[in-house]
């Protein structure tokens, strides 16, 4: 899995919850909300 051209790279993030890893998209750095 090739993240090298992914524009929001900078925006995903790595939690961890009940010992699993949950990979997602921070968008608020974008300053929109969905």
């Amino acid at each position: 899995m090739a993240a090298t051209n992914n524009p929001y790279q900078h925006l995903l993030k790595t939690i961890e919850i009940d010992g699993k890893q949950f990979k997602y998209y921070d968008v608020t750095g974008l300053g929109e909300k969905y």
